[in-house]
């Protein structure tokens, strides 16, 4: 007996997103069209000039607690409460 799996894609929002995501979130990446990469998530890894950048696990650092204010990402609150701001880089340098 062989299981298959079925996977639908997600209907993308056409109104304007929000800017703040309160709830704690990762990235993870799903394209099954592409098993090397499908339900993995993206993890940060510190660079040069104090900036993050976004690589697929198992690369980089694990962040599951990733909050969004105001447009500023944030990795939740740390040991001393204060929540430290990441500068995400996507896609190279900006």
């Amino acid at each position: 007996m062989v299981g298959v799996a079925l996977t639908t894609a997600c209907t993308l929002p056409t109104d304007t997103l929000s800017n703040t995501i309160t709830d704690q979130f990762a990235v993870l990446i799903q394209n099954p069209a592409y098993p090397v990469i499908h339900n993995k998530y993206m993890n940060l890894e510190p660079a040069g000039g104090g900036d993050q950048h976004l690589f697929l696990a198992p690369a980089g650092l694990s962040y599951t607690q990733l909050v969004l204010s105001s447009g500023v990402l944030t990795t939740g609150a740390q040991t001393t409460n204060v929540p430290t701001i990441v500068h995400a880089v996507i896609g190279g340098e900006v």
